[in-house]
């Protein structure tokens, strides 16, 4: 039975089912005429918050052992159910909680059987309250830190099923406080858990020392998330403790009491290193013992008060995050579509999408994304997988400039990294956007420009009605007046579009800088001025990735990060002969013997390149061929 003196705090939701939790500190005043179940267990999930406009949803997670409710609660209430709600009004609150006593010896506890068990419990509270895409922010103290991780590999790898994939796309802040991704230092607990069904998983969990290699099974872990950051794009906090934590021992009469040696239980090493890069998220200590890191004694304590800040930014970004995440582009109404059509002439896919610009041949490029080293490791200028891959992952602004000589396969190139990018986009549901030019000689002579660039890097960009709606109104009524548009005036709306968009980053590559010749260098010195790495504060966003390409004379003022040489690799050159012999018949009298001949004959050749095979082959293939039988 509940003391006469214990009120309840009734928690707002749009769960099926309404909840309330134990409160002593406020009078709730007149109870409304419905039916509440109590509780103080929290197995599962309890709603403990939920404003008319909620559009977050923060998830608490406690450690090893940990009421869902007691380890948030500080000297004057439990921050996530009292202060979180009038600080964070615009999201959802909700306590996870679980079973994990390591003295019941007929019950054997794994991280995996955990895992499943938080996972299924999202997804069907999410399910019922029709929230299944609305963001994430975790905040997990130790233990559940590591659930978190493994429930978001385990729906990576379930991710056939829509529940799996609706709460990954919505995975965005990991808030983490004493995580012990490499370990846990805490002996007592060995002699605890001795000879129980538990044992296994604090071994799996116990290092003996800070610098202590972490144990296979957390080694795994860390692998596993990996490859979820690789999939996903998660915004991380980690929180450490900077005083040591009294341990626990257990008497004689089975009874557990704090009154061990001290230690930390986990390492700064520990906590901060999640898995993926050690600089891919913010690590900030905090002057408490283990079990106080997520204990706040009021409003106005200032470790509290830096969480919260942090929790904010969370808030404020991730909706508009998520959105991105479950929609690539946000489609156009029907009377849009046909205005954009209008604008988009030429149509921008025509040129990539016409045999005029070859796809690469299977096999061929992987060098370039596999971080595989060409062989003539001699010549540092040489565009390396390194390069690129620094490129495309950089987080600030960055230009990479590809030159060479004809026929070495410029165009092939970023033919291969825009399909390569968008690939990459849709496998992880990254909130980024490709636009991309190829120059072309043949267009109309009113085509060949710097402004006609712009306008097809604007279209595209407007195929997402967010920037749509930024093109200025007379332009969408009249397409004339958008194709004849100044320089400048492009220049502004397209700054416009990129500097006040929803993406993360933009992926903007433009191939053969030296086909055009009006007011490219313009067009160059611009990017360069509103979008240059060093002119960008590396935490601003969208981040703007500019690939060009280009022959070796035509030389530019603009400052790129990087200048590299496309030297066409022997590997590659070998697939492409090869790719192209299979193209002959044996009719024609093209036997395999005498394919071998002209592939050895055309491997041989100093000076070969992609544009040499092509024409040497091509002319073979005219020549009339007796064959003899």
């Amino acid at each position: 039975m509940y003391k006469s003196d214990c009120y309840l705090t009734l928690a707002n939701s749009s769960s099926s089912k309404s909840m309330a939790t134990l409160n002593s500190f406020e009078n709730p005043g007149k109870f409304l005429p419905t039916y509440y179940t109590v509780d103080d267990n929290f197995l599962g999930i309890t709603p403990l918050f939920e404003g008319d406009n909620a559009s977050v949803d923060i998830i608490s997670i406690p450690g090893l052992g940990s009421h869902p409710i007691g380890s948030f609660k500080g000297k004057d209430g439990v921050w996530i159910r009292e202060f979180l709600p009038e600080d964070l009004p615009s999201a959802r609150i909700l306590a996870y909680g679980y079973d994990t006593s390591i003295l019941d010896r007929n019950a054997k506890l794994s991280i995996s059987d955990l895992a499943k068990a938080f996972l299924s419990s999202i997804r069907a509270f999410r399910s019922a309250t029709k929230t299944s895409q609305r963001p994430i922010i975790f905040v997990a103290h130790s233990l559940g830190g590591l659930l978190v991780k493994e429930a978001l590999y385990i729906a990576l790898m379930g991710s056939e099923n829509p529940e799996n994939r609706d709460f990954f796309k919505s995975s965005y802040g990991l808030m983490f406080f004493g995580v012990p991704n490499l370990g846990l230092n805490n002996k007592s607990l060995m002699q605890i858990v001795a000879g129980g069904l538990n044992e296994q998983m604090i071994k799996d969990l116990q290092v003996n020392d800070e610098d202590h290699e972490p144990t296979q099974f957390l080694s795994t872990i860390k692998q596993k998330f990996k490859q979820c950051c690789r999939e996903g794009q998660f915004q991380i906090r980690s929180y450490y403790e900077l005083r040591e934590t009294q341990m626990v021992r257990k008497l004689d009469n089975g009874l557990l009491v704090k009154d061990g040696p001290l230690c930390y239980m986990v390492s700064k090493n520990s906590a901060c290193q999640i898995g993926f890069n050690d600089n891919f998220c913010y690590e900030e200590g905090l002057l408490r013992d283990h079990s106080d890191l997520v204990k706040f004694s009021n409003q106005y304590d200032d470790d509290y008060k830096r969480v919260l800040d942090s929790l904010k930014g969370l808030v404020d970004k991730a909706p508009n995050i998520a959105e991105a995440r479950f929609a690539s582009i946000k489609n156009l109404s029907a009377d849009e579509k046909c205005h954009w059509d209008d604008l988009n002439d030429p149509p921008y896919t025509s040129f990539k999408e016409s045999n005029k610009v070859q796809t690469a041949v299977k096999g061929t490029l992987q060098w370039l994304i596999d971080d595989q080293p060409l062989q003539d490791k001699s010549r540092t200028d040489g565009l390396q997988a390194k390069d690129f891959i620094e490129w495309r992952d950089s987080e600030k602004s960055n230009f990479l400039l590809v030159i060479g000589t004809p026929g070495q396969g410029k165009s092939v190139l970023s033919n291969f990294v825009v399909d390569h990018l968008k690939d990459r986009i849709d496998q992880q549901s990254s909130n980024s956007k490709i636009i991309y030019y190829f120059c072309n000689i043949k267009n109309e002579e009113r085509f060949r420009t710097a402004s006609a660039i712009f306008r097809s890097l604007i279209v595209q960009l407007c195929e997402d009605q967010r920037l749509y709606q930024r093109l200025p109104q007379n332009l969408k009524d009249t397409p004339k007046q958008f194709a004849t548009e100044s320089f400048a005036k492009l220049g502004n709306i397209f700054h416009d579009m990129i500097t006040k968009n929803p993406y993360d980053r933009v992926y903007c590559i433009i191939d053969g800088l030296d086909v055009y010749s009006t007011d490219i260098e313009d067009l160059l010195q611009y990017l360069d001025k509103h979008f240059a790495p060093e002119e960008r504060n590396i935490n601003r966003k969208p981040l703007f990735q500019l690939f060009c390409t280009s022959r070796p004379e035509w030389v530019t003022s603009i400052k790129f990060s990087h200048k590299k040489i496309l030297r066409a690799s022997t590997e590659d050159l070998t697939l492409f002969i090869n790719f192209e012999l299979s193209l002959f018949e044996e009719e024609d009298g093209f036997r395999d013997d005498m394919k071998k001949i002209i592939t050895k004959a055309a491997q041989a050749e100093e000076k070969r390149t992609f544009l040499w095979i092509s024409i040497v082959l091509r002319e073979l293939r005219k020549i009339p061929i007796t064959i003899y039988r």
